[in-house]
C-alpha cells in the first residue's frame, strides 16, 4: 500500500535489467489512446481487436449456472455504473439458490457511506459479509446467510436498509409526464406543444462524482456536494411538491421525442431531489451518445431489467438534423426517498465536460 507507481527495478545489474524492461513495454497500449478510436461495442482500435465481448462474464452465463456456482453480485449506488451490472448478473442468474444480491450506500471504494442525507465514513462490515457468504459455501459453515433472502439494497433519504427475493423489489409503476411548462405531471398533455431544449455549453458534473469514485478521487463522502448550483442552468422539469414521502426503487425510463440540429451529441439527463427550499440534490442519470438512439432489435444475450442497446455498428443509425426521433433513456438504478413536501426534476444537458 505504501508503493506508488511502479516498483523499482533493484539487485545486482538492475541498470541492464531497467533497460531490458523499458524496451520490453515500448509496444504497450495506452489504454486511454485505444479506446478513444472506439465509438462501437464490437470496433477495433488501430492498435488493437479487442473488445467488451472478448471478456464479459455473459459469454459464460450458461456454463456458470450448468456449474451452480455460487454468486454475490455486490456493488454500491455510487460505484460508478457497476449497480447496474451487478443486477444484470443477479436477474440473468437468479433462478440458482445461491445468487445474492447487495447493493448499498457507497462509492467504488466503499469506504464511505455517501447518502446526502447521512454522509460520514462507512461502518458497513464489508469484509464480515464476504466471509459470511465463503464460510457458508467454502467451509460448510452455518452463517445464517442460508436463512436469508437473497436481495439486499440500502434506500437513502429513508436510511434503511431493506431485503427482498427479488429485483426490481417494487411492481407498482407511475408514470409522469413532460410538460411545455417545464413541469412532470401525473397526467399527459391535451394538446401536445413542443417545449425548447437549451443547450448547456460548459456545463460540468464536477470533479465529486460517481465517476471519480472509480479513481479513488472521493475523499470525502460528499458527492455532487455543489450540484444545485452547477445546474441551476440546465433545462428541467419539476413536480409538484409530493404530498407524503414516495419511494423510488429499481430504474426509472424516459420516452422523449426529440429533433435535433446536430448529427452527433450527447444527451445526459439528471434526476434530482428538490426540497421545499428549492435546493436541488442529484439522484441518478441517463446517458446516450445520438449514434446509439435506436434500440436492439432481438434478444439480449443475457437478462435486462431496462430496453436493450447492444451498442454494436450494426444496430446503430444515423440521427438526421431536422427529424424527429422517439428516445428511450434508462437512468442508472437507485432506491430513494422523495420526502413529503419535496418534488421531483429532471434536466437535460447536451455534454458533462
Amino acid at each position: 500500500m505504501l508503493v506508488k507507481g511502479v516498483r523499482r527495478v533493484k539487485g545486482k545489474g538492475h541498470r541492464k535489467m531497467l533497460k531490458a524492461a523499458l524496451k520490453d513495454h515500448e509496444k504497450n497500449i495506452g489504454v486511454n489512446e485505444t479506446v478513444s478510436t472506439i465509438q462501437f461495442r464490437n470496433d477495433c482500435s488501430k492498435s488493437i481487436c479487442t473488445g467488451p465481448n472478448d471478456f464479459s462474464p455473459f459469454l459464460v452465463t450458461q456454463k456458470i449456472i450448468q456449474a451452480k456456482v455460487a454468486v454475490y453480485c455486490y456493488s454500491g449506488w455510487m460505484d460508478g455504473d457497476y449497480q447496474h451490472a451487478a443486477i444484470r448478473r443477479f436477474v440473468s442468474m437468479n433462478h440458482q439458490a445461491d445468487v445474492r444480491l447487495t447493493i448499498g450506500p457507497w462509492e467504488h471504494g466503499g469506504g464511505l457511506h455517501i447518502s446526502p442525507f447521512d454522509p460520514k465514513k462507512n461502518t458497513f462490515d464489508h469484509i464480515g459479509e464476504a466471509l459470511k457468504f465463503f464460510d457458508h459455501h467454502l467451509m460448510n459453515k452455518t452463517t445464517g446467510i442460508e436463512t436469508e433472502p437473497p436481495v439486499h439494497y440500502f434506500t437513502m433519504g429513508e436510511e434503511k436498509w431493506k431485503a427482498d427475493s427479488t429485483w426490481p423489489p417494487v411492481s407498482l409503476e407511475a408514470n409522469l409526464f413532460f410538460h411545455p411548462d417545464y413541469k412532470l405531471r401525473y397526467s399527459d398533455s391535451p394538446n401536445p406543444e413542443e417545449g425548447q431544449i437549451k443547450g448547456s455549453p460548459g456545463f460540468g458534473a464536477g470533479t465529486f462524482t460517481r465517476w471519480r469514485s472509480l479513481l479513488g478521487q472521493l475523499d470525502k463522502p460528499e458527492v455532487y456536494p455543489d450540484w444545485d448550483s452547477r445546474a441551476k442552468n440546465l433545462t428541467s422539469w419539476t413536480s409538484v411538491p409530493f404530498k407524503k414521502d414516495m419511494a423510488m426503487t429499481g430504474s426509472a425510463i424516459a420516452d422523449m421525442f426529440l429533433t435535433s440540429n446536430v448529427r452527433d451529441g450527447a444527451i445526459h439527463l439528471y434526476l434530482q431531489d428538490v426540497d421545499s427550499t428549492g435546493k436541488a440534490t442529484y439522484v441518478t442519470e441517463a446517458l446516450l451518445r445520438l449514434p446509439h438512439w435506436k434500440l436492439s432489435n432481438g434478444n439480449p444475450p443475457y437478462k435486462d431489467v431496462v430496453p436493450y442497446r447492444s451498442f454494436e455498428q450494426k444496430d446503430s443509425e444515423e440521427w438526421l438534423p431536422g427529424n424527429t426521433y422517439k428516445v428511450i433513456l434508462d437512468f442508472l438504478p437507485t432506491s430513494w426517498t422523495f420526502k413529503a413536501g419535496h418534488s421531483m426534476r429532471i434536466s437535460f444537458a447536451s455534454q458533462d465536460k
